[in-house]
């Protein structure tokens, strides 16, 4: 059933109703003063089939996971929205914080996240079940707020993580432990992407430090090689690489010139047989190859640049399923049925990532061992090393010229960088 309304995302008046809208009220720290509330419990939602942006018709603002545009706010609604994320940003951070100080003390993390209990049941109803997530389905985001609002949901799962451990028993405690150190190094991670303003109480400095602008130096020298490329480097590439590029977007180009180092390493992938496919489940398959390489990035940089504990790596599942070229959950499970995995939906899933999340990790562990054949096969350890060295810095040209990773391996020797070089060597374990 199509309506008369334009969508107010894209402009397009392809909009459709669908389903009844749930009945609406504003979220703490909005008052009703400030927003329209006369949303009738039977007037349906509506989703632009454009760009498939949906909104309620009186809900005058989208609820996270949803953004609002600044232009659509009025000015006392961004600052109390704006205020809300940022007091329950600082509070909920500050139980990571906490974490990460307090070593083998539980105490001090506890009490931050006893005021975070505190500040929750201050504010929110629905403080049971999911105490740590309440409310942040009703949360009016504003776009300058989005990449808080990612890293608070990071934040989150460290919480719900520390919330196992305050009631594990002596047979769980270690691994409950474990989890708030995995879910810690996956906040990190994500904490040195975003780089968020100091303003939000993170100043955070970058992974890799910038490249002077002096031509003379020895950075300058370097920067200029990586720029250059090698002098007679191929301009082809895998044809099966657009079958995956949206998805490689997705997950590499946010770190440096890890997109591009990607693609020469599918070249590389593909020159051993590692890209083709005929069928949906082989090309399942092939995605979560293209998993792998960014796997290795985060476990090559775990040791060169101090990014956390090595193991503990994350999948951008949502790239690998949701993008224009993703996979269908429905293929993923006949991948994990041939290759007798042996998940079960409800017995061997992680009830919180899921049972894609479960079929990916364990396809992604199983053909690691290729990828990394592949890679040392057809490339030197010194070029794998440099072009994942490379690969967290900008504008970089692959494949790298001979002089680049001579330079790089060879000059301004750490004992960082020898145990990122001995990794490689030891046949680059993801474990």
């Amino acid at each position: 059933m199509h309506v008369d309304e334009t969508c107010p995302h894209c402009g397009s008046a392809s909009v459709a109703a669908v389903g009844p809208a749930r009945p609406y009220a504003p979220p703490p720290g909005l008052p009703a003063e400030g927003l329209r509330v006369d949303r009738p419990d039977d007037e349906p939602d509506r989703r632009c089939l454009s760009c498939a942006f949906a909104w309620p018709v009186s809900d005058p603002y989208p609820r996270w996971p949803l953004t609002a545009d600044l232009a659509w706010l009025t000015p006392d609604d961004r600052r109390r929205a704006t205020a809300l994320i940022d007091e329950r940003f600082r509070v909920t951070t500050g139980v990571c914080d906490a974490v990460r100080a307090s070593s083998a003390d539980a105490e001090e993390p506890l009490a931050a996240y006893a005021d975070l209990g505190d500040w929750l049941s201050q504010r929110y109803a629905d403080v049971l079940g999911d105490p740590v997530g309440a409310g942040m389905d009703r949360l009016v985001v504003p776009a300058d707020r989005s990449d808080a609002v990612r890293l608070l949901e990071s934040a989150n799962r460290v919480c719900r993580a520390l919330e196992l451990v305050r009631s594990a028993s002596v047979v769980e405690y270690d691994r409950d432990v474990r989890e708030v150190g995995y879910r810690l190094v996956e906040f990190d991670r994500l904490e040195r992407e975003l780089d968020l303003p100091s303003s939000l109480g993170r100043d955070l400095p970058s992974a890799v430090d910038p490249v002077p602008d002096d031509p003379d130096s020895d950075e300058g020298t370097l920067a200029a090689l990586l720029r250059a490329g090698a002098p007679e480097a191929a301009a082809g590439v895998d044809e099966s690489w657009e079958s995956v590029v949206d998805m490689a977007t997705a997950v590499f180009a946010r770190h440096g010139s890890a997109l591009a180092w990607a693609r020469e390493a599918w070249q590389v992938l593909g020159g051993a047989g590692l890209t083709s496919f005929d069928t949906h489940v082989d090309r399942a398959r092939v995605a979560c190859r293209l998993l792998c390489l960014d796997v290795l990035r985060q476990e090559f940089d775990v040791r060169m640049f101090d990014g956390g504990a090595p193991g503990y790596w994350t999948l951008d599942v949502d790239a690998l399923l949701d993008t224009v070229d993703g996979v269908d959950p429905v293929v993923l499970g006949m991948l994990a049925e041939r290759d007798d995995l042996g998940l079960d939906t409800e017995a061997d899933a992680d009830p919180e990532d899921g049972w894609c999340r479960a079929v990916v990790d364990e396809v992604v562990r199983q053909e690691c061992s290729e990828v990394v054949w592949a890679l040392r096969a057809h490339q030197r350890d010194a070029v794998v090393f440099a072009s994942l060295w490379a690969a967290a810095r900008d504008d970089v040209a692959y494949p790298l010229s001979d002089e680049a990773v001579a330079w790089i391996v060879d000059s301004d020797l750490s004992a960082d960088k020898m145990v990122a070089y001995e990794w490689v060597g030891d046949g680059m374990p993801i474990d």
